[in-house]
């Protein structure tokens, strides 16, 4: 069986076809405005494939709160045209496919759960950088949807304040943005790995941005390890691909927990005073399939879905 596999996000549509465990024909499109261009570049895309696959079904990643009973996608995020009304139905009339429907994060996890680093792994946390923070959660192996439930209230309050509050400074989409507007040019002219580039090249507006980037991404990771406290946490995007994001990263964590700030006194002093204080020091693992990791898990998803 193939699938046709398609990650939405802020910036661009990725999609490939799933056969075989594997994935080909990878490629992506701008992410369109509004939905009917989205669904005649799906259209077009089937369409091109079909003549060399026998697609049986689009599995869809995407940012949001999943209700596949109602075919909707709740909350907000960058794309808009996936909130209005339910998608999945006229999605599938469109593209004349069945379609499934996967949050972008738990699409990660799901896939470095049964393919990559979440192997025999019971409750880790994982914590995808891209257009914002996207934050999966497992328990006993599977991957949790419904994380209110699974939360106690004070640390849904304080993982989902900080995904939120500090969430837009971490992302490398954003960050480029903001680089791009402090040096008066329009949010696209600039993207992430050019914002390294600058950095690399002397350039103090992209350096002190990315400071802060790495920053907000260590207070994310304390919080969540403090609050949650898994068995390690998995760093996934395609920010993982370059060479000094992790070592960056370790060094802002450092950075934060040597200093005595109010991030780290409101921890302390607040609701997670009695949390073991071993629970500061963070296991982080870079995830395997980097880019390809919502693809991958949104066709893992399709397949236990419609069996």
């Amino acid at each position: 069986m193939a699938l046709l596999t398609l990650d939405i996000g802020g910036s661009a549509v990725k999609y490939a076809v799933w056969k075989k465990q594997k994935l080909f024909e990878q490629g992506d499109f701008p992410t369109p405005a509004t939905r009917q261009p989205f669904f005649d570049k799906v259209k077009e895309i089937k369409e091109q494939l079909s003549t060399s696959y026998d697609l049986q079904g689009l599995a869809v990643s995407c940012p949001g709160e999943i209700d596949e009973e109602k075919g909707s996608v709740g909350g907000i995020s960058f794309v808009p045209f996936l909130h209005m009304v339910p998608i999945q139905d006229t999605l599938s009339q469109a593209v004349g496919l069945k379609v499934s429907l996967y949050n972008d994060a738990n699409s990660a996890a799901l896939a470095e759960m049964k393919l990559g680093i979440g192997k025999k792994a019971d409750h880790p946390v994982f914590v995808i950088v891209g257009s914002g923070i996207g934050l999966a959660l497992v328990k006993d192996g599977k991957v949790v949807l419904d994380t209110a439930n699974e939360l106690e209230q004070v640390d849904k309050i304080i993982t989902d304040f900080t995904r939120s509050i500090i969430g837009i400074t971490a992302s490398p989409v954003q960050t480029a943005k903001i680089v791009a507007l402090k040096k008066f040019k329009l949010p696209s002219s600039i993207d992430g790995k050019e914002v390294f580039e600058l950095a690399e090249n002397g350039d103090q507006v992209a350096s002190d941005q990315l400071d802060t980037m790495f920053r907000s991404l260590a207070e994310i990771l304390l919080v969540v390890n403090r609050s949650l406290s898994p068995e390690f946490i998995g760093i996934g995007g395609g920010i993982t691909n370059n060479p000094v994001f992790i070592p960056s990263l370790k060094k802002s964590l450092s950075e934060l927990l040597n200093e005595d700030s109010s991030l780290l006194s409101w921890i302390k002093e607040g609701a997670l005073e009695n949390k073991d204080d071993d629970n500061v020091l963070l296991k982080i693992k870079t995830c395997k399939f980097k880019n390809d990791a919502n693809l991958i898990g949104a066709a893992l998803h399709f397949e236990e879905k419609y069996k």
